[in-house]
């Protein structure tokens, strides 16, 4: 089985202004594409392989087409304060996010390259080694991670510095001490951009 895409120019013009994931992968299921899941699933329905066997090649890929429920979203938190991102893990857990965390941006671009995939990332401004928006530029730089939603958190910062970062590619920006309630209405809100 392969998992081919055969760009046309619609689908190139989403990827080079940055288009969420999810409408890349609609634009790619109109022009043809199939997943590897896809296909397998289709070999289950003919006989011609087992679920069980789907399972072991590919593994859980979050979103099963056999019919179990999909995953809750994964959200990469990177933050080099320990304090704000055990915070800000429990405000997510308890809202049935899964997360993965970094501390600091090198962690993260590093944490985006071995996987899984995040539906989302919450990054702090300043942090040693690489900060939130150089890794921002890095994201929004990539094709694999281009479309993702980042949500910049930072404990300072201007109205002009949040207009700059938003001109720059962060989809929302939220100032630390986090508000829970606030806070998860604004993941949920980028999500839901990200899926239209």
């Amino acid at each position: 089985m392969l998992e081919v895409l055969i760009s046309n120019s619609t689908f190139e013009e989403l990827v080079a202004t940055g288009a969420p994931v999810a409408r890349l992968q609609k634009a790619a299921a109109v022009g043809g594409f199939r997943s590897l899941r896809e296909n397998a699933v289709e070999r289950v329905r003919q006989g011609e392989t087992t679920l069980e066997e789907v399972e072991r090649v590919l593994g859980d890929a979050g979103t099963d087409q056999a019919g179990s429920e999909p995953q809750q979203p994964l959200v990469l938190l990177v933050d080099d304060d320990q304090v704000s991102r055990t915070l800000a893990r429990k405000v997510l857990e308890k809202s049935a996010f899964r997360v993965v965390e970094a501390g600091d941006g090198l962690a993260a671009l590093a944490q985006l390259e071995a996987g899984p995939a995040p539906a989302l990332m919450v990054i702090d401004l300043e942090m040693p080694k690489m900060g939130g928006r150089e890794v921002l530029a890095r994201v929004r730089q990539t094709v694999a991670t281009a479309g993702l939603p980042v949500l910049v958190l930072t404990g300072s910062g201007t109205e002009e510095m949040e207009a700059e970062l938003m001109e720059e590619g962060a989809d929302d920006f939220i100032r630390k001490p986090l508000e829970p309630a606030r806070f998860v209405a604004r993941v949920r809100a980028a999500l839901r951009r990200a899926a239209e």
